[in-house]
């Protein structure tokens, strides 16, 4: 999905987007009778994919710092790791980072 909706695109079109998922447009057009309703959606689903991973990042951490057993270069490690997720670094984050 998030394929045909890359900002380099002047115009994001449901057929391009129904293309792409390898859907009907009547199935999209069931769900969103605008492109720009589907681009605010996958905005929407971006953030809260990215925004999960780093939740899951600090839920990991917070043992570790409320024991003050974070300290150092184990602090910065975790740090870098946490900041990683916001870098296309696998083909998941790729695909993210190019809409």
């Amino acid at each position: 999905m998030f394929a045909a909706l890359q900002w380099s695109k002047p115009k994001v079109s449901l057929r391009a987007i129904a293309e792409e998922a390898g859907l009907a447009i009547g199935s999209i057009r069931h769900y969103f009778t605008t492109a720009e309703g589907i681009v605010r959606f996958a905005l929407e689903t971006l953030v809260a994919r990215i925004g999960a991973r780093l939740e899951d990042r600090l839920a990991s951490l917070l043992p570790q710092l409320d024991a003050g057993s974070l300290s150092g270069d184990a602090a910065k490690e975790a740090t870098v790791d946490l900041l990683a997720e916001l870098l296309p670094l696998d083909e998941v984050r790729r695909q993210e980072s190019v809409v």
